[in-house]
């Protein structure tokens, strides 16, 4: 109830500042074009223009529970109607309940302009002439046509503004919604592809080396447990998933030993930067199996992180057989995953690019965002 009130405080706040700015503008052509002074036509028009300031918010907050949609037509179109007809109602008993100050042209406040004093005798005896309810049925015409000329089109403007409003953010919200499941789609396909891989390892070893097959079923749980722990989450800080590239590692390191060695160098300045969950796991996969495990004396891999401006770069480096025809050409599960990943996170915004150096380099650029500031938004 009270997020339901404060909403609707909030409303009324914008909805008097931007119908105040509306009468202000009417007041300055009433001036401008009579030469009047201020105070002939700033009140005035205020008091035609406040009805709509209140209003406003309700038909919005109406919108919100019954728009006209394919779902909500039925109730929803004799709803608006009938609160078109209560609003334009109270809008000119409003406006009618106020006398026009002197000199001040009484259509600003709803009424009817008088015969001019110099009116001719012939339009005046007609006038009087005519049958009381003749003078009814006129009185009764132009009042609607007020209502139609003056009222009505505010209040469908109203009306047309709040629908757009909603619809937006409908189709924000379900724009947000979709990305979230292809994020979840992708990391569900990536998270059995690392266990699967890590399983073989324990498998290989279980019988040569129980001992360091108990060892990296140890680790392995570290790491399902920080899986687990982050399964939800879009991004997370750059240190938790460093831990996490490092446990991988001791995994690796475990069984090959000296044919797997590692170095992890992040920038103290960019620890808490954000970055999606198992973003670097499958690239460090791929290098010690298509980079290091080739070689028959493995190698090392090198894991960096720095800032570069606004970007956040990192970069996996290792001096394994480099990039052959086949691996150039053909990219597996993991960096297929995180480039699909990446392009819904950030759009043009990141990047990753493989390349020959003294073994493979993949580095990848993207926003730099602090975690401070994710929490602070």
């Amino acid at each position: 109830m009270s997020s339901l009130i404060r909403s609707l405080l909030k409303g009324w706040l914008l909805s008097f500042a931007g119908w105040s700015l509306v009468a202000f503008a009417m007041a300055a052509y009433g001036v401008t074009t009579r030469d009047d002074e201020w105070s002939m036509h700033w009140e005035p028009s205020l008091r035609v223009w406040l009805p709509w300031a209140i209003v406003t918010p309700l038909i919005f907050r109406l919108v919100a529970w019954q728009p006209i949609d394919r779902r909500h037509w039925k109730i929803a179109i004799p709803l608006h109607v009938v609160t078109c007809a209560l609003v334009m109602t109270a809008c000119h008993w409003w406006k009618a309940s106020f006398r026009p100050p002197p000199g001040m042209p009484s259509l600003m406040v709803g009424r009817r302009s008088p015969l001019p004093p110099a009116a001719p005798p012939d339009i005046v005896m007609r006038d009087l002439r005519r049958p009381p309810g003749a003078m009814h049925v006129r009185r009764v015409f132009f009042d609607m046509f007020g209502f139609m000329s003056f009222e009505l089109p505010i209040f469908l403007m109203i009306l047309t503004g709040a629908h757009a409003v909603l619809f937006y953010r409908r189709d924000q919200e379900r724009a947000a919604s979709l990305a979230r499941a292809r994020l979840d789609a992708l990391r569900m396909q990536l998270q059995p592809h690392f266990l699967f891989n890590t399983l073989n390892t324990i498998g290989g070893l279980v019988y040569e080396d129980p001992q360091k097959a108990d060892a990296i079923l140890t680790a392995l749980s570290d790491l399902l447990r920080m899986s687990l722990e982050t399964s939800r989450e879009t991004e997370l800080p750059l240190h938790r998933e460093m831990e996490f590239v490092q446990q991988y590692l001791e995994i690796m390191h475990a069984r090959f030993e000296e044919r797997v060695r590692f170095q992890i160098d992040v920038d103290p300045d960019v620890r808490e930067a954000l970055v999606p969950p198992m973003l670097l796991q499958p690239i460090v996969e791929n290098a010690v199996e298509h980079g290091l495990q080739p070689k028959p004396v493995g190698g090392m891999v090198t894991v960096k992180a720095s800032k570069n401006a606004a970007q956040l770069c990192l970069r996996v480096c290792d001096d394994g057989v480099g990039l052959t025809s086949s691996t150039a050409t053909r990219e597996g599960v993991g960096l297929q995953n995180t480039r699909a990943r990446l392009r819904e996170l950030y759009g043009d915004d990141a990047r990753l690019e493989m390349r020959d150096g003294d073994g493979t380099v993949v580095e990848i650029t993207l926003p730099f965002r602090p975690a401070s500031s994710h929490r602070n938004a």
